[in-house]
């Protein structure tokens, strides 16, 4: 099992900086997933990459979010607690959590073999210092 970090947001820190990072076990090699992931998403004539590349955009098809939702029913899990606000004009709004999981999901069709998790991230930290290190 490969440890992966699916970064989503602004990972080139050109724009607004923020970013959410979910890590995962996979058993692909990053590479392979690459590979799966476009598979997938050739299959399922939907690819989560296309969608939330502007600011503040947020939103993907609704009737796209259902669909992965039928073949995937954990993504419920993640869903937010107030439904009833995410739904508009047939587009669903989601969170980089649910991005990254439609994202491995994806890749999952593409290569139905397999196998991932989420791994919890460990809330403790140190800051250690270092603030000179970065400058313009």
């Amino acid at each position: 099992m490969e440890t992966i970090n699916l970064v989503v947001g602004d990972w080139s820190g050109d724009g607004h900086y923020k970013t959410s990072t979910t890590v995962v076990s996979c058993s692909l090699s990053t590479s392979d997933l690459e590979k799966a992931f476009k598979k997938g998403a050739k299959k399922l004539k939907f690819d989560i990459t296309s969608y939330c590349e502007q600011f503040e955009d947020n939103l993907i098809p609704n009737a796209e979010y259902v669909k992965m939702r039928e073949m995937f029913p954990a993504l419920k899990e993640l869903e937010f607690e107030d439904e009833e606000d995410v739904v508009e004009d047939d587009q669903r709004h989601i969170d980089a959590d649910i991005y990254a999981a439609l994202y491995m999901y994806t890749a999952q069709v593409g290569e139905p073999e397999m196998t991932w998790t989420k791994i919890e991230e460990n809330k403790a930290s140190i800051n250690i210092g270092g603030y000179g290190l970065f400058y313009s």
